[in-house]
């Protein structure tokens, strides 16, 4: 099955969460709330419609 992936890098992403209509209220590095450094490899965002 044809998986399309795309990479976001961490200062694009609150601009595109905003321009959706969503409030970025916090943000992660891992699925356990380790925090967004620069060698992360995911992007953990919590957001709330606004």
């Amino acid at each position: 099955m044809p998986v399309q992936l795309r990479m976001i890098f961490p200062q694009e992403l609150p601009l595109l969460l905003a321009a959706n209509g969503f409030r970025l209220l916090g943000r992660d590095g891992d699925l356990t709330g380790g925090d967004l450094t620069a060698t992360s490899v995911r992007q953990v965002c919590v957001c709330e419609p606004v």
